[in-house]
């Protein structure tokens, strides 16, 4: 087969081909396998933190370089700090009867949004135990051995009761762009991005066509009406490969850039054309709530599916 006629395949066999093709080359869950493959590759160090725990910590350029320490210290000091056991939640899981659940994912990030500090927990674990204290300590031995020594970001693993969470210490270079000042609130919009879907298989967002498996532009509104996000991507003619998780990372992104600070605002999300080619083309858009015809969707059409973790 001629390799110019490549594009014109996904247009004349539909969303089954188009996504075939993107899972084929990237896999089903592209993001864990991208991780579980970076992580494979580090330098790991045993470090005592300061409670008596042991982390592993590892450090590398491509969690972020040129990072800088108060703005990865501004981002943990909007975290809590309790010492409490906690139950950790991975994506798409059920969450157990009971107090205390932090469901993953979730982020600690400070105004500037030039640190990103992430919890998380490997895809095969369904739920972990840990305190606030603990990731934070953490965090705090990977922005001492990385971020200050080397000005890159890294990773801790084994933390908690169960050595079952991790934390990244990451930076961004692609910040959200703020706009005119709106009525949303912070607190409005995180209960959109807690009740989303944020799994990381990968899903072709675009335009009226038949290769779309999530069909643009989307609207997720808030219960209360202070906090509207749209999804949305320039082009009638164009599709991007990417997770539901990519889309809540980049609100989240907005959230703390622009709506702590009173204003709208806009950031790309980042994904791939269906032939693996990273790309930049979809947007997420924080804004108030217009007053005429509202677009397709709304919180309820995404919110997270979840499987029991019981036997976990």
């Amino acid at each position: 087969m001629l390799l110019g006629a490549l594009p014109l395949l996904p247009l004349l066999f539909g969303s089954n081909y188009a996504t075939a093709l993107i899972i084929r080359q990237e896999g089903p869950n592209a993001i864990d396998v991208e991780e579980s493959a970076l992580e494979g590759t580090l330098e790991w160090e045993k470090i005592t933190l300061p409670s008596g725990n042991a982390a592993a910590v590892a450090c590398d350029s491509r969690y972020g370089s040129g990072m800088i320490a108060r703005s990865c210290f501004e981002a943990l000091a909007t975290g809590p700090r309790g010492s409490q056991q906690e139950t950790w939640v991975n994506d798409g899981v059920e969450p157990p009867a009971g107090h205390n659940i932090v469901q993953l994912p979730t982020m600690l990030v400070g105004d500037d949004t030039k640190c990103i500090l992430e919890p998380i927990m490997p895809p095969i674990h369904q739920i972990g135990h840990a305190s606030a204290w603990n990731v934070t300590e953490a965090a705090r031995a990977v922005i001492q051995s990385c971020v200050i020594r080397r000005r890159i970001g890294g990773v801790a693993h084994y933390i908690g009761g169960d050595n079952r969470l991790g934390v990244r210490v990451m930076g961004n270079g692609h910040h959200a762009q703020c706009s005119e000042a709106i009525q949303a609130t912070p607190r409005s919009c995180q209960y959109i991005l807690d009740e989303m879907y944020s799994d990381k298989r990968l899903e072709i967002f675009g335009k009226g066509q038949r290769r779309v498996s999530v069909s643009l532009p989307l609207t997720l509104r808030a219960p209360d009406g202070l906090c509207q996000v749209v999804i949305d991507i320039p082009s009638p003619s164009s599709v991007e490969a990417t997770a539901w998780y990519s889309v809540w990372f980049a609100i989240s992104l907005v959230n703390a850039g622009c709506v702590r600070q009173g204003k709208g605002g806009k950031k790309t999300v980042q994904g791939k054309d269906l032939f693996g080619t990273p790309i930049r083309d979809m947007t997420v858009t924080i804004m108030d709530e217009p007053a005429g015809p509202a677009l397709p969707g709304n919180t309820n059409s995404t919110q997270r599916g979840a499987t029991s973790a019981a036997t976990a």
